[in-house]
């Protein structure tokens, strides 16, 4: 009998293995940052980048740089990753001003457009985002307030 008749007999032996297969290097077990979020959830749903960029109206480009963490991802895109992903993957460290920080971010709000909404001067909403707040004032603080009970 030749060699090329021969037929490996280990295909039709009937031993199955078991096992998990490791996930590639470049997957995101524990994502950390936004751009490890997205390319776990992008990864798990089975899309391209291509696929991503089209749904948050980004470039290829973008969803690259976010993904390698070349680049974070700008305030006025937030909601739309956020509605991509299903939550925010942000910490929130339950302060006012992360709260306050992290509320406008997903509305994809600017310093100045929030100061603007709220009758406020930007200096202001960034002091209180960073909580150099000295004093208190009760009645800027219900303004805040009643902007994170909206979201």
């Amino acid at each position: 009998m030749t060699r090329n008749n021969l037929l490996p007999a280990w295909p039709f032996c009937g031993l199955v293995l078991r096992g998990r297969i490791p996930s590639p290097h470049w997957y995101p077990e524990h994502p950390e940052t936004v751009g490890d979020h997205l390319r776990k959830a992008r990864i798990d749903r089975g899309l391209w980048q291509e696929h991503v960029a089209d749904e948050l109206g980004v470039s290829v480009s973008t969803i690259c740089n976010w993904e390698g963490n070349h680049t974070s991802v700008a305030t006025r895109h937030l909601p739309q990753v956020v509605a991509f992903l299903g939550y925010d993957p942000r910490l929130e460290t339950g302060e006012l001003g992360d709260r306050i920080r992290m509320q406008r971010e997903r509305q994809g709000l600017s310093r100045v457009a929030l100061a603007d909404k709220l009758g406020l001067n930007a200096s202001t909403v960034t002091a209180w985002e960073r909580g150099r707040v000295r004093k208190l004032f009760p009645k800027v603080r219900r303004r805040f307030e009643a902007f994170l009970a909206e979201g």
